[in-house]
């Protein structure tokens, strides 16, 4: 997909810093910022879009749509992010319509295959990594039957196992789970409600816009499989702001180095709870070192993780 440019113009100094961090999470390059008054007296190079909110905006569209051949998408109002849920349908509604102008100014592919499309980052509030190794998959698969359907989160599931076995856990884990189980396939985004299994034996990292590049012929750190310093450390890179990591069963101490160091910097850390693991060698190690959040047996962190957002509802309720 092209790389795509924005100009923005808006009168409110507060908007303007909430917007240009929005676009930028939905993956567009900011040209540059303007006031109306500035848009109406001056030609600034052209971006491959206009996004406007101006009490002005009319007379910013004439001016605009006389010397420039970009498209001027006039946002509504931006509500206040205390009204969260208006400001979520607002948000959502403005990704989907510039996602849908930028679209048509793709150029069509030469073989004819359908353009590429990209994922609202912002359609998940928060990604989580869930790390595990042995007796992992019991303790996650029960972690997953108790997490309301409708939080807004994604997650990364990190497994060590063997080779093709990976590819076996969606089926294992969809049996029970409340978020939807898939293996993770290049090209793929990270969706909210869903889980993203990890490649065992294949590098495989993540963009700023969610989606997954499978490195076929290109292996994990060793000697993990995968690595989960490397799984964790590479999600942080883009959503170290709004990411969290669970740290289940299994042996060794693999992530604990990544984790421990983001959470000095404030990502939400959490451990299940060693006497109720297989074996408790990846949790103890984040807990000897005083890292952590909170600690719970699966189900607790899945009610824990219920209450983060506000949706408690274990299964006896649902």
């Amino acid at each position: 997909m092209a790389s795509h440019t924005v100009g923005l113009v808006t009168d409110n100094p507060a908007a303007t810093i909430q917007l240009r961090a929005l676009l930028d999470a939905f993956g567009y390059t900011i040209a540059y910022t303007l006031t109306a008054d500035q848009t109406l007296h001056s030609k600034p190079l052209l971006p491959s879009l206009w996004v406007v909110i101006s009490e002005h905006a009319a007379d910013v569209f004439d001016v605009l749509s006389s010397w420039s051949e970009a498209p001027v998408f006039l946002a509504d109002d931006m509500p206040q992010e205390e009204n969260r849920v208006h400001y979520e349908q607002w948000r959502q509604s403005l990704y989907e319509k510039l996602a849908k102008t930028l679209e048509a100014l793709e150029p069509d592919d030469e073989a004819g295959a359908p353009k590429a499309v990209v994922a609202d980052p912002c359609s998940f509030k928060e990604v989580w990594v869930l790390a595990a190794s042995l007796g992992g998959p019991e303790a996650v698969r029960e972690f997953l039957s108790n997490i309301h359907p409708e939080l807004p989160v994604a997650f990364v599931y990190a497994q060590h196992i063997e080779t093709n076995f990976d590819k076996i856990l969606p089926s294992v884990m969809n049996k029970t789970s409340r978020f939807k189980v898939d293996f993770c396939h290049d090209g793929e985004t990270l969706r909210r409600g869903a889980v993203t299994v990890m490649p065992s034996h294949t590098l495989t990292q993540l963009d700023r816009r969610g989606r997954m590049h499978v490195k076929e012929g290109q292996e994990w750190d060793k000697p993990y499989t995968p690595n989960i310093n490397q799984v964790i450390n590479n999600v942080a890179e883009f959503y170290q702001q709004r990411m969290g990591i669970i740290i289940f069963s299994g042996m060794c101490d693999d992530g604990a180095e990544a984790s421990i160091g983001l959470r000095e910097h404030g990502v939400p850390l959490w451990a299940q709870e060693p006497e109720s693991c297989i074996c408790p060698a990846m949790p103890e190690a984040v807990i000897s070192k005083n890292a952590v959040n909170y600690i719970g047996t699966a189900l607790e962190l899945a009610r824990h993780m219920n209450n983060r957002h506000g949706k408690y509802q274990n299964k006896q309720q649902a």
